[in-house]
């Protein structure tokens, strides 16, 4: 009677694979959703503990930390994996990484949307001009400038609201009072920076 075959393989290569693949989603999800590139990254050893929150929500879920479920079914074929097809197996790294920047993306905003209504700071734009909006927006909102004076502003729509903005065009006066709110604001982010500065 024959011995039977015991498959194995050493513990470094599945470790290897399993790194190369977190990369890989990453690299990817970051390339394909620009908005999850733009986001600073955090050590969760650096994130709020729950006992530094507020204590009037120390019985809710923090404000400040959620966490985004993020889900995608892969089916590996067999003979494919045997036969070495390279390029189908990049394929399904590019559906898995476009599928959870989606979801991570998706869930983000999700989270700033509800934290935004927490707070009262959502704008109602039914009924306006959207350069109204964002002129009032400009007026409320943090925003920071790098040494140059440029401000890190990044606009999120909907690509239907987009799409319906493409022919849409600010008028003079708007355009003149983004320009003062912006430089309004570079005045007052420079002059703060000036008070942390001095001993």
């Amino acid at each position: 009677m024959n011995d039977p075959e015991v498959w194995a393989s050493p513990y470094e290569y599945g470790a290897a694979a399993s790194a190369w693949m977190d990369n890989a989603v990453d690299i990817w999800s970051r390339e394909l959703h620009p908005l999850i590139a733009e986001i600073r990254r955090e050590p969760i050893g650096d994130l709020p503990r729950p006992e530094e929150h507020a204590p009037e929500t120390k019985d809710l879920a923090s404000p400040l930390l959620r966490s985004i479920k993020a889900s995608h079914e892969l089916t590996v074929d067999v003979q494919v994996a045997l036969q070495g097809d390279v390029d189908s197996f990049l394929t399904m790294i590019f559906d898995l990484a476009d599928a959870f920047g989606s979801q991570l993306t998706n869930g983000i905003l999700a989270h700033i949307s509800d934290i935004c209504d927490a707070s009262g700071q959502t704008i109602s734009t039914e009924g306006r001009d959207i350069f109204d909006v964002m002129i009032e927006t400009l007026e409320t909102i943090d925003i920071s400038f790098d040494e140059n004076g440029e401000h890190n502003l990044t606009i999120v729509m909907n690509p239907d609201t987009a799409q319906k903005l493409q022919s849409k065009i600010p008028t003079p006066e708007q355009e003149a009072q983004v320009k003062e709110v912006l430089e309004r604001r570079r005045k007052e982010w420079n002059a703060s920076r000036r008070r942390h500065e001095l001993p």
